[in-house]
């Protein structure tokens, strides 16, 4: 008896994730307590100064709605 493979019945779609600067979060927040503004400092910035990742974005829409 041959095998064959079926057929693709499902499409997806890849997201990438920059979950670096949730690790660099996650560290800060648990062994230090730190603010707001130090976690942002810490996290990687674009070259326009905006936050590369979701967690800085977030965190950067935080400070200017608050």
């Amino acid at each position: 008896m041959t095998r064959r493979r079926l057929p693709n019945r499902r499409g997806h779609e890849l997201l990438t994730l920059n979950a670096r600067a949730a690790a660099v979060a996650a560290s800060l927040l648990l062994q230090h307590g730190c603010s707001v503004d130090t976690l942002r400092q810490a996290l990687t910035r674009n070259s326009d100064g905006s936050g590369s990742g979701p967690l800085a974005r977030a965190l950067d829409l935080l400070t200017e709605w608050g």
